[in-house]
């Protein structure tokens, strides 16, 4: 396994960094960054430039003086924030050129922004120094599944046919049984090498962990706490996008009561926020999210017609984004 995933990490048609986004996620890494140099560096791209600007003066970031330099976006932002926001801009003008044609590319980064912007939410209101981290994993936990379907997309095709196939499998298992590892690993592995920290890059490689499993109970609390908060996440953008709606429905609001002490009317207070972030970022990433539905919107529709129990469903809920 060691081998396989070095060569797909190393692959020319795996996600890479440009010269541009290597050089600021370098400065940003360094523990006395020089802002200045940092300025300069994504000014360097009035296309970056343009992105961060807009972000920054995002509802993500609240109301208050609009901002027009890259010096004062990133000040606004943080580096947390601005290194991811650089890295995802850098991942999509690239994966969207590269990713095989029978990959739903725009489902994929759907499922990214929202479960990234879920993720920092529902974090702000339990956990609000992490909401960064959060948005960070909630946006790079596939990456792997990417890796892996540009680097290996005949072998790859199997794991999509198994899963056509098979609806009710989980997409690691059916990885495991091609390649002998999942996206998980690939993905932990390339964030890794992206300078980001263990905080971001541990969860990544175990999103898919469930509540009682042996492999979530050897994590560190806090880690296993972003996992807990990143798979709710991947369960609303389930139930967001209209994928397993009435399933999602009960499983979203029994987890955040029983794994983070989220009641129904706090959750529902936090996912309603949500909507305006994942449309903002739509535009910044040129990503169609008109499937997207208010989760005020759900609620009446599901309480409406009886449908939502808050009930664990009998499994979990995939975050497949395949066609």
């Amino acid at each position: 396994m060691d081998e396989l995933l070095e060569a797909i990490c190393a692959h020319k048609r795996a996600p890479k960094l440009s010269l541009v986004t290597a050089n600021i996620l370098a400065l940003c890494n360094n523990p006395d960054v020089d802002f200045d140099k940092l300025g300069i560096a994504v000014s360097a791209d009035t296309e970056l430039t343009a992105k961060l600007v807009q972000i920054a003066n995002s509802a993500l970031f609240g109301s208050g003086r609009r901002v027009e330099t890259a010096n004062d976006a990133i000040v606004r932002m943080g580096l947390k924030v601005m290194r991811l926001v650089v890295l995802g801009l850098n991942l999509h003008k690239q994966l969207t050129r590269n990713v095989p044609t029978e990959f739903d590319i725009q489902r994929f980064w759907r499922h990214c922004l929202t479960t990234g912007a879920t993720a920092r939410a529902i974090t702000q209101a339990v956990w609000p120094a992490e909401r960064d981290d959060a948005l960070s994993i909630g946006l790079l936990q596939d990456i792997g599944m990417v890796a892996l379907q540009c680097v290996l997309p005949k072998e790859y095709a199997k794991v999509l046919k198994g899963r056509r196939e098979h609806p009710e499998a989980q997409i690691p298992e059916l990885e495991y049984r091609v390649f002998y590892l999942t996206h998980m690993v690939v993905g932990s592995e390339l964030v890794r090498r992206w300078n980001f920290p263990a905080k971001v890059y541990e969860p990544i490689g175990h999103h898919h962990a469930v509540e009682g499993c042996a492999e979530l109970e050897a994590l560190s609390p806090d880690v296993a706490n972003l996992v807990r908060i990143v798979r709710l996440s991947g369960i609303a953008s389930s139930l967001f996008h209209g994928w397993a709606r009435i399933a999602s429905y009960n499983e979203l609001t029994t987890r955040a009561r029983h794994e983070l002490s989220i009641a129904p009317e706090q959750l529902s207070e936090v996912l309603s926020s949500v909507e305006d972030h994942v449309r903002e970022l739509s535009v910044i990433f040129d990503v169609d999210v008109s499937s997207f539905k208010p989760y005020a919107d759900i609620e009446a529709e599901l309480v409406g017609k009886g449908k939502a129990e808050h009930v664990a469903a009998r499994r979990d809920v995939a975050f497949s984004h395949q066609p």
